[in-house]
C-alpha cells in the first residue's frame, strides 16, 4: 500500500508525517478524510502541529461535513480541551455543521452536540466559551441515538452515541452503518420476551402431563 500523511497520521508515526511532508506530500491530500482529521481522531498534537506548519486546513470536511474539530471531540478520550484549543487556534470554525451524508439523520451536528452527547465538560466549557452554539437536537437527549459501526478494512467494531465520522481509529479505514442500536437492542428484548413466552409455556404443559400421569399412576394403584 502506498504510504501517504493521512495514514500515517492514522498511525500516529510522527516520524513518517515529518518525511512524507519534507518529501513535497500534500497535507491537504484527501483519502475520504485528511491527515489532520486523522491526527485529530488518534489525538496526536505533535503531529497536528507538524501538518499546520505545512499549511494543512482546518475547516476541511469529509463527505459528511466532519471537520477535524468534530474529530477530536468525536474521538477524545480524556476529556482534555488541548486539541480543540489549538484547532481554535489555528482558525477552526467552532460552529461548523455536520452536513449528514451517509448519516442524514445527523445534519447539523455540530462539535458542541458531540461534546454534550458524550459529556465531556471540559471540551463542551471551551467550545461554550468560544462561542458554540447547539446545532442537533441530539445534544438535548440523555445519551443520544446509538450506531452500530464497522471498519471496512480491519473489520473493528464499535458502538457510538453519535454520528461517526468516516474514519476507524485503529487502521484509517471507512466506517460502514451496521445497524441503529437501539433499534437491534429492541429486537434482542422482543427475541428474549419470545422465548420466555415459550418456555413458560412449555413448562405449563410439561407441568399439566406430570400431573395427569401421577393422578393416572394414583388411580391405577387404588384399583
Amino acid at each position: 500500500m502506498r504510504e501517504t500523511v493521512a495514514l500515517a497520521a492514522a498511525r500516529d508515526d510522527l516520524s513518517a508525517v515529518k518525511r512524507l511532508l519534507a518529501s513535497g506530500a500534500d497535507p491537504n491530500a484527501e483519502e475520504g478524510v485528511t491527515a489532520l482529521m486523522n491526527a485529530a481522531a488518534t489525538g496526536s498534537i505533535p503531529i497536528m502541529n507538524e501538518l499546520l506548519r505545512a499549511g494543512a486546513r482546518v475547516n476541511t470536511t469529509d463527505d459528511s461535513g466532519w471537520t477535524a474539530l468534530m474529530y477530536a471531540v468525536q474521538f477524545s478520550k480524556h476529556d482534555d480541551p488541548a486539541i480543540v484549543n489549538l484547532l481554535l487556534s489555528a482558525g477552526a470554525n467552532v460552529n461548523a455543521r455536520a452536513t449528514g451524508g451517509q448519516f442524514p439523520a445527523f445534519a447539523g451536528l455540530t462539535g458542541l452536540d458531540i461534546a454534550s452527547t458524550r459529556r465531556l465538560s471540559a471540551i463542551e466549557a471551551r467550545l461554550r466559551e468560544a462561542g458554540a452554539r447547539v446545532g442537533h437536537a441530539l445534544a438535548l437527549q440523555p445519551r443520544g441515538r446509538r450506531i452500530y459501526v464497522a471498519c471496512m478494512k480491519c473489520r473493528y467494531q464499535d458502538c457510538v452515541h453519535v454520528s461517526p465520522p468516516n474514519i476507524c481509529p485503529k487502521c484509517g479505514g471507512r466506517w460502514s452503518v451496521i445497524a441503529d442500536a437501539d433499534a437491534v437492542d429492541k429486537y434482542k428484548r422482543r427475541n428474549f420476551e419470545e422465548k420466555v413466552r415459550v418456555a413458560t409455556i412449555a413448562s405449563i404443559f410439561g407441568m399439566a402431563v406430570l400431573i395427569i400421569f401421577i393422578a393416572l399412576t394414583v388411580r391405577g394403584c387404588s384399583a
